[in-house]
């Protein structure tokens, strides 16, 4: 249908102009090509090659987000073009530049952000390493190194050989018999079935009590933990109150307060102790106390 409904006006001459968009003066890409002319700038959808954290506002900016990009050309690596892509960050206002290589054929992050590390070793990773240039041209010219690569790849592929022979021996025999296998699956899927049922059903009594449409996640042993130390605004005031009411009982209270009053017993032990010393000690006679002649008419009671 694009050959159809097309307006053109009644200046239009097509021997002058080629289309409509030559007539009126504008570009077929519209408003996107507005710099196109002057700068050599197009507007186009860029999407991140990669994650980066943004110089600006230090936040991260992952995989795959999508910014309107001014695409623009900035050198040549021989006859292949290099690409400059600069977008503005939409946490902040500063600009994000992104180059392309295509000596290395990749992405590289010229200014307003850096690239996030990712690197790893193949061997670690358990995953093929492919040799770069120079190993290549160091097997190509050197006979003793081509001949100790090829025995350490002989030895790897042995390792590997092993490792899958008994991946697959151990697939066996546990595969050996499926029914009881199918089994043992199914079994297991319906008792996660049952949990998750009572876990649904627990979080729509909490919903329909506190009136929530807010999904409600099974509970975590840590946030548990958390919970037990964290105190309502009511207990949290219970709390203050006893601390305030101790506090003042115990400023209140003197010092010198015993806790509790001495028996009459032990008393007068500790009063006649002394008596008796000064008593044995003193040949002088003194005129006794109140005190002192009740030690001594019970010291009397007592001998009776």
């Amino acid at each position: 249908m694009q050959p159809f409904n097309k307006y053109y006006p009644k200046d239009f001459d097509p021997k002058k102009h080629n289309s409509v968009n030559q007539h009126v003066g504008v570009h077929p890409l519209g408003a996107r090509a507005r710099k196109l002319k002057s700068e050599g700038i197009l507007i186009i959808r860029f999407e991140l090659p990669f994650n980066i954290w943004c110089l600006g506002c230090n936040k991260h900016i992952g995989m795959g987000v999508r910014y309107n990009a001014e695409k623009k050309k900035v050198g040549n690596y021989y006859s292949t073009p290099i690409w400059s892509f600069r977008m503005k960050c939409h946490l902040c206002p500063n600009w994000i530049e992104i180059h392309t290589d295509p000596k290395n054929t990749r992405y590289v992050v010229a200014s307003g952000a850096k690239q996030k590390v990712e690197e790893f070793d193949p061997a670690d990773a358990g995953t093929m390493q492919i040799n770069d240039e120079s190993t290549t041209a160091r097997i190509a010219s050197d006979p003793l190194f081509k001949l100790e690569h090829a025995t350490l790849d002989q030895q790897r592929a042995k390792i590997a050989n092993d490792e899958l022979e008994e991946l697959k021996e151990t697939r066996d025999a546990h595969w050996e018999d499926p029914y009881a296998m199918n089994q043992e699956l199914r079994r297991k899927f319906r008792e996660d079935k049952k949990k998750r049922q009572v876990l649904a059903k627990e979080a729509t009594e909490i919903q329909d009590r506190i009136g929530t449409t807010i999904p409600i996640l099974p509970e975590a042993p840590e946030d548990a933990a958390e919970a037990r130390l964290i105190l309502t605004d009511a207990a949290r005031d219970r709390v203050a109150a006893k601390v305030e009411q101790r506090k003042t009982q115990i400023m209140s209270e003197s010092i010198f307060a015993r806790s509790s009053a001495p028996s009459s017993s032990s008393a007068l032990h500790r009063v006649a102790r002394p008596a008796t010393k000064r008593a044995g000690s003193s040949s002088k006679t003194s005129v006794p106390s109140r005190l002192q002649r009740m030690v001594i008419e019970a010291k009397r009671a007592q001998g009776k």
